[in-house]
């Protein structure tokens, strides 16, 4: 795999796990200073 690609899918990678309500969970949990409650999804 060339560079190119490698960085075009670890961005790939890395808006999928963004965009996740488990990632908007761990946020909103990190900025009140509560442990999260993921939900897998």
């Amino acid at each position: 795999m060339d560079l190119e690609t490698a960085l075009a899918f670890a961005m790939a990678c890395v808006t999928i796990a963004t965009s996740s309500e488990d990632h908007k969970e761990a946020l909103r949990s990190f900025a009140d200073k509560r442990l999260p409650e993921f939900k897998d999804r």
